[in-house]
């Protein structure tokens, strides 16, 4: 799971800067208005954690420095960001005639039992 998160951020990242070209032209207009990056790759919702992006974007010199040091302090941020939010495993067992839930560092619950299951078949 976390290597298909990673490859799509990274699809997705380089979708949104475009070209080198694109970036060579763009880039010291981000550097002067951060919050045109911030809000091309949907960042602009954060609230502490925009500063090590704005601070690599402004370090930034040129494509090469965008695709190497830029890209993985936006990875740092969104993957903290996920790993709050998103990516909580979730678990699923079946004991005891039910189908139940559970992720690290919670109880079992129970979702559905063997009496659902048996109404679902007639």
């Amino acid at each position: 799971m976390k290597d298909k998160l990673e490859e799509y951020f990274v699809k997705e990242f380089m979708n949104n800067i475009g070209t080198v070209e694109a970036v060579n032209n763009q880039l010291e207009m981000w550097k002067d208005n951060p919050d045109i990056f911030l809000e091309l790759q949907g960042l602009s919702k954060l609230q502490s954690r925009k500063q090590p992006v704005v601070k690599a974007l402004l370090s930034c010199k040129n494509y090469q420095d965008v695709t190497t040091k830029l890209i993985k302090t936006v990875r740092e941020v969104v993957s903290d960001q996920l790993k709050r939010q998103q990516t909580a495993i979730v678990r699923t067992l079946c004991r005891d005639g039910g189908l139940g839930n559970y992720k690290a560092g919670t109880n079992y619950r129970y979702t559905m039992t063997d009496n659902f299951y048996n109404r679902s078949y007639l």
